[in-house]
């Protein structure tokens, strides 16, 4: 299992594709998922980042996503979804329906890439609040075949930072460490997830390594910010 991509949801995704191009990455307009939605694609070097945002409301309501995508917006920007990749959707099923997990039964969907390529894949999941599982139904031709790590970490809030961590082993059967004393922390692949206390539930901070720059996205209070750093 490792992240396959993030979800940036944002209410003017021509600002966002501004904001990327000032970091020196090469967002490209995509087909939206659903009616009703927008879509940019920033491919990395392992993985892709994703910019969504929605330019008819009325039509974005009539599919689940799109509801889910309105709702989220109207409470500011941030950190819409995070995807995890799996190579094996059937096997992954199994395994966590044995321990309890209930996951929505997959639905097939063909997802376009920065060149007009559309692949194949499968979707699941098994809450809004939790990682989607994608497999793919072939190598998607926006990613090199030899996928260098690239998201490091993810930061998630919660009320109950043991409850979300304990969700998360059960959804995607990874290790917990909550050692006395210390955050919360799993993985998922090469990327360290941290669990911690708040007021809300959700993402808050994503770390990629891009080269030599480590980059954060944070959101705070419905505001997304994203900087770059040499490490």
């Amino acid at each position: 299992m490792r992240i396959d991509h993030v979800t940036l949801a944002v209410k003017d995704l021509e600002t966002l594709a501004e904001r990327l191009r000032d970091m020196g990455w090469l967002p490209r307009p995509v087909p939206g998922l659903f009616p009703g939605t927008q879509r940019l694609m920033v491919p990395l070097a392992a993985g892709f980042l994703e910019g969504v945002s929605v330019d008819n409301p009325h039509a974005a309501r009539k599919s689940p996503w799109g509801r889910a995508l309105v709702r989220f917006l109207r409470e500011g920007e941030g950190i819409f979804r995070v995807v995890a990749g799996i190579s094996d959707m059937d096997q992954f099923l199994a395994v966590r329906r044995r321990v309890g997990a209930r996951y929505w039964p997959p639905i097939v969907e063909r997802v376009h890439g920065p060149a007009g390529e559309a692949v194949a894949v499968r979707l699941t999941q098994i809450d809004l609040m939790m990682p989607w599982i994608v497999e793919y139904g072939a190598p998607p031709p926006w990613l090199p075949e030899e996928r260098a790590p690239l998201w490091v970490g993810l930061d998630i809030e919660s009320r109950d930072p043991m409850v979300t961590a304990l969700q998360y082993r059960l959804a995607l059967g990874i290790a917990i460490d909550d050692a006395p004393g210390s955050m919360i922390q799993s993985a998922i692949g090469d990327a360290r997830l941290r669990f911690f206390q708040g007021t809300a539930t959700g993402y808050r901070r994503v770390f990629l390594q891009d080269g030599e720059r480590t980059i954060e996205i944070a959101t705070h209070a419905g505001i997304l910010s994203l900087c770059a750093q040499l490490t």
